[in-house]
């Protein structure tokens, strides 16, 4: 897969942060849609994500939140989070169990 800016990768699954409406369709924030590509615009680098009811959405990384599938790690900087839970260490990466 392409490696896009902010981590991003065409086919990655991502959640909406943002509400468009215009000609090209209806994006409301939590629309979950499909990164098809990148694109600059006014020289700042954005992700073309398609939804379902909106065609083609430009978008910076800052409109969306990437969806993570079962099985994908993310390395998480900065304070430790305290949640109650167990938690365990695995590979590096702090995991919280469930």
């Amino acid at each position: 897969m392409w490696q896009l800016a902010d981590g991003y990768r065409i086919g990655d699954i991502v959640i909406s942060h943002t509400d468009l409406i215009d000609s090209g369709g209806t994006l409301l924030i939590g629309d979950r849609g499909t990164v098809v590509g990148a694109l600059s615009v006014n020289g700042e680098n954005e992700l073309l994500c398609e939804f379902v009811n909106y065609a083609l959405a430009s978008l910076s990384s800052d409109q969306v939140e990437q969806e993570v599938s079962p099985g994908r790690a993310l390395a998480v900087q900065g304070p430790q989070l305290t949640t109650g839970v167990q938690q365990w260490q695995l590979g590096g990466f702090r995991t919280l169990a469930k």
